[in-house]
């Protein structure tokens, strides 16, 4: 799943309300607002659903909210046709890749846009749970920011890990003729005590050289995490397309309260490993703690 913001001018600006024109202004948006509705309704009934909404308009500028849960369809053509079916026209579009958690707060709330988002139509997405479980410890979304080879192995070296990690970094900056590379071929385990930064450079390289299709990745806190199942679930279906970096540091492997008698937190998040290996771009990091993770032993 990727969510955008788009920026885009209009060849036309959005009607102003003026005592002369209520009834016309009260038309235009009641007309745009069952076109926007009625559009996503028939997304719902495409195999990869997706979703988008005018956040808000000023004048010839309007800030869209993008939802695409096919990771390779073309987002710019999704809203040309968008605009397209709400009968405005748009002459130039601004792409910026955000997270989820932000995706959601651009929803216009009802009270003072004009523009309006039946907000029910995201229930068949599933996110209002996990949604209310983004602001706790374990989860961090981030979105990367572009890398070049100098600098990323220039981290190799301050952090004193050229033997192994910048090895790895020449073969992800290796020129790649077929552009973006189709499923994961090879997940990581990073071990130091600086093992976060180290990551974070990681995905950068994979983003920047084309080998990752999204931006967007997901810290899971293993440590602190008291998830119930069905969130961990939830989690890694809407992080299908991107990473989710698994920071086992300092890591013990216990139970949950809120897993069942025939399931701990370590079974639930290998078999959701195995599930998703081909879609989700995995690296697990440790710390150089000595005692040694039973979690590591299985990975």
């Amino acid at each position: 799943m990727r969510c955008y913001r788009a920026k885009c001018i209009l060849e036309e600006s959005i009607i102003r309300r003026t005592r002369d024109n209520e009834e016309e202004y009260d038309t235009f948006f009641d007309e745009k607002n069952q076109l926007i509705n009625e559009f996503n309704e028939m997304a719902r009934t495409m195999p990869n659903r997706n979703c988008a909404f005018i956040s808000s308009a000023v004048k010839d500028q309007a800030t869209i909210g993008v939802m695409m849960t096919d990771i390779e369809a073309d987002v710019k053509a999704y809203v040309k046709n968008f605009f397209s079916f709400i009968k405005l026209e748009c002459v130039d579009i601004n792409f910026e890749e955000i997270t989820v958690e932000t995706f959601k707060r651009m929803i216009p709330n009802g009270y003072h846009d004009n523009f309006k988002f039946d907000e029910d139509l995201l229930n068949d997405y599933e996110l209002d749970d996990l949604f209310s479980n983004y602001r706790r410890s374990y989860i961090n979304e981030n979105i990367t920011k572009p890398i070049d080879k100098k600098d990323a192995l220039a981290v190799a070296k301050k952090y004193l890990c050229s033997d192994t990690f910048e090895p790895e970094l020449k073969r992800i900056f290796r020129k790649n003729s077929v552009g973006v590379t189709k499923g994961i071929p090879v997940h990581y385990l990073v071990q130091s005590d600086n093992a976060h930064r180290l990551a974070d450079t990681l995905v950068s390289s994979l983003y920047s050289n084309n080998r990752l299709g999204c931006a967007r990745y997901t810290v899971l806190d293993l440590y602190n995490l008291s998830a119930r199942s069905s969130d961990i679930r939830e989690l890694f279906r809407v992080c299908s397309g991107s990473t989710i970096i698994m920071n086992c540091c300092g890591l013990k492997c216990t139970n949950s309260d809120n897993c069942t008698a025939d399931e701990t937190i370590p079974d639930i998040l290998f078999d959701l490993i195995n599930v998703y290996k081909n879609e989700i771009q995995f690296i697990f990091t440790f710390s150089n703690d000595r005692r040694r993770s039973s979690f590591k032993s299985q990975v």
